[in-house]
């Protein structure tokens, strides 16, 4: 089988990300915290990138009416659609950076992310390139930066995920928690892990 070439690639992990439904709805602060395991003033200060925002955008939203000094940038693939720009552009009414990217072509320079989080986003795509978006994300965060990926569903995990994700980040502390969301379908678990310090 001949190997596609980089840009055929790219063009078909677009199409995986965006061709799946998965929840616009919702995805509200709260639900960020208890899926991925984090308190919401720890955001304060930090240049935080919310990847797969959803068009609503409501993690940025409800930040800034906490008065939560947060720099979010919204990632959202769907932004190449015109029907999800019109979302952003007829909504103005709160401060937003909306950027179109997918998880495995990220546009931002290196070390420039304080905190990667991922919810219901990069986790519904782990065969869409998904060891490459992981160092996409290490790519991007600060020395010292951390990422939050999840949920995921532990029982339709690949077999040896966790060591291939491990190889594919070796200089980090990656490692999977239990969520403390819980669904019927198994149990729910988040991805974490720091870029290290400079030494």
């Amino acid at each position: 089988m001949p190997m596609e070439k980089p840009e055929q690639q790219k063009s078909q992990w677009f199409e995986d990300t965006t061709k799946e439904t998965r929840p616009i709805e919702g995805r509200g602060l709260d639900e960020y915290e208890k899926t991925l395991g984090f308190r919401r003033e720890e955001l304060s200060g930090k240049t935080v990138m919310d990847l797969g925002s959803g068009p609503t955008e409501r993690l940025s939203r409800e930040l800034k009416e906490l008065g939560i000094d947060a720099n979010v940038i919204s990632v959202n693939p769907d932004y190449k659609n015109e029907k999800y720009r019109k979302v952003i552009i007829t909504n103005p009414e709160w401060q937003r950076k909306s950027v179109a990217a997918i998880g495995q072509e990220l546009s931002f320079q290196d070390n420039s992310i304080d905190e990667v989080l991922g919810l219901y986003s990069v986790s519904w795509y782990v065969d869409a390139g998904f060891e490459h978006i992981l160092q996409e994300i290490y790519r991007v965060l600060k020395p010292g930066g951390i990422a939050r990926i999840g949920p995921f569903i532990a029982e339709r995990l690949p077999k040896d995920f966790e060591k291939k994700w491990k190889q594919a980040l070796p200089e980090t502390n990656l490692h999977t928690e239990e969520s403390d969301e819980h669904w019927e379908e198994g149990i729910l678990l988040r991805l974490v892990f720091q870029k290290p310090n400079k030494k």
